[in-house]
């Protein structure tokens, strides 16, 4: 809205002006949560297996079919049709009851161009990644859109901080008894026995006497 046309503060509280309804605005991304990565280059997703990172491309070809125990699932293929593709989705029964509860129509879903989130696995030397939310998915307008998320730097992450490690038990008995015994002298006795003979031989008169003798410890 021009800055002349912005109401005042009591035209406003009164709800007495008309908001234009001829004005539009563009939201610019310029970084995405997660590493964007195409889902025909099948080099730069098998260096990133094990990290879950969000896939931008034109779907190839679908394949869809049934387990050995009659669950549906659906493959759906990047960069070429079975054998030759570079990368697949695959979605299994449960996300698929996901889909339809939600309206969504995966049958068209061939020759389109989607973005999708999730955690890359190997099967068969192929990057695969398993859908098992319908918020894994989004369907994009076109290639312009495709080209600009393929843009898109990831959002730097943030480092947590250290955790404070307490001292250790001894660490702390050491300060403790420091702080009792640091300054201060200790006194320990020494019992020296006096024989009356060197060489005592049968009955022998023994002697023993007490001395004090003072540690300062602080030396």
């Amino acid at each position: 809205m021009p800055f002349g046309k912005i109401p005042s503060l009591e035209t406003f509280i009164s709800g007495k002006f008309d908001l234009p309804t001829n004005v539009s605005g563009k939201i610019t991304i310029s970084r995405s949560q997660y590493l964007v990565l195409a889902g025909s280059s099948k080099g730069s997703l098998l260096e990133h297996v094990g990290e879950r990172i969000e896939l931008v491309g034109r779907v190839s070809a679908v394949k869809s079919g049934t387990t050995k125990y009659g669950d549906p699932y659906l493959f759906v293929n990047f960069g070429g049709s079975w054998p030759n593709h570079t990368s697949t989705l695959a979605i299994w029964s449960e996300a698929l009851s996901a889909f339809e509860k939600s309206g969504v129509n995966l049958s068209s879903i061939k020759n389109k161009w989607v973005s999708v989130t999730g955690v890359i696995n190997v099967h068969q030397g192929v990057p695969q990644i398993e859908i098992e939310q319908v918020t894994q998915l989004q369907f994009l307008s076109g290639e312009d859109e495709a080209n600009n998320r393929l843009r898109l730097k990831p959002a730097p992450r943030t480092s947590r901080p250290q955790p404070n490690i307490p001292p250790s038990t001894a660490s702390k008995e050491r300060e403790v008894f420091t702080g009792l015994y640091g300054n201060k002298p200790s006194t320990s006795t020494v019992k020296h026995t006096e024989s009356s003979n060197p060489f005592p031989i049968g009955n022998s008169t023994t002697s023993t006497t007490t001395d004090k003798i003072t540690i300062n410890s602080n030396k």
